[in-house]
C-alpha cells in the first residue's frame, strides 16, 4: 500500500524550527458555562439575551438558565451594567429613547426599573436629538416642506418622539432649539 499525505509520517524538521506556527490541536466541547463566558468577554449581554445564545448553541434550556443565573449571582453578568453599556453605545449612535427601549425589549430586557435607568443615562432627548441632526444634517435647518419632511422621517426612524422633533424642527427657525451634549468618552471612567 502506497503512503498518503494523511498517513505519511512528517519529514524533516518540526513546523517550530521551520518557522511555520504547528497546527492546533481540535477543540474539544465547550461547557456552557465556558461558551457564557465567551459571549460575555466579548460584550456585555443581557439574562435572557444569553440564556437564548446557550439555547441557540444546543444547550438544554434548564442547564443554561442554570448557567445564566449562576453567572449572574457570581457577578459576571448583570442586567443593570448590560442596560447601561448598551443604552450609552446606542447614545453614541445617534438613537433615540423609542429604539433605545425597542432594542432592549428585542432583548428580553422587561424589568420596568431598568428601563427607567435609560432617561437618566441620557440626560436631555432633545440635545441628543439635535447632535443626531447635526451629525447628518451639518447644522442646515430644513428650507422647504419636503426638507423638513424628509429631516423629521430621519429624526423619527432614529427613535425619537415625534412630537420632539417636531417641536425640535419648528424651534430651529426661531433659533430656540437645545444645545447638542457634550462628547462622552469612556475614558472618563475609573
Amino acid at each position: 500500500m502506497a503512503a498518503t499525505p494523511e498517513t505519511e509520517p512528517p519529514r524533516g524538521p518540526p513546523p517550530e524550527d521551520r518557522g511555520e506556527t504547528p497546527r492546533a490541536a481540535p477543540r474539544t466541547a465547550r461547557t456552557p458555562r465556558a461558551r457564557a463566558l465567551d459571549a460575555l468577554a466579548r460584550r456585555e449581554m443581557g439574562l435572557v439575551e444569553l440564556r437564548r445564545r446557550l439555547a441557540a448553541q444546543g444547550v438544554a434550556p434548564a442547564e443554561a438558565a442554570a448557567v445564566v443565573e449562576g453567572l449572574a449571582a457570581a457577578g459576571l453578568q448583570s442586567d443593570p451594567r448590560f442596560v447601561d453599556a448598551f443604552v450609552r453605545s446606542r447614545l453614541a449612535r445617534g438613537q433615540g429613547p423609542l429604539k433605545i427601549r425597542a432594542e432592549l425589549a428585542a432583548r428580553g430586557v422587561q424589568d420596568a426599573a431598568l428601563l427607567a435607568e435609560i432617561d437618566p443615562l441620557a440626560g436631555d432627548w432633545e440635545a441628543w436629538l439635535r447632535r443626531a441632526w447635526e451629525k447628518r444634517f451639518h447644522g442646515a435647518p430644513p428650507g422647504d416642506a419636503a426638507e423638513a419632511a424628509r429631516q423629521t422621517r430621519f429624526l423619527i426612524a432614529r427613535g425619537f418622539p415625534v412630537e420632539a422633533v417636531r417641536r425640535f424642527l419648528r424651534g430651529l427657525g426661531r433659533g430656540t432649539a437645545p444645545a447638542a451634549p457634550a462628547a462622552t468618552s469612556d475614558d472618563d471612567e475609573g
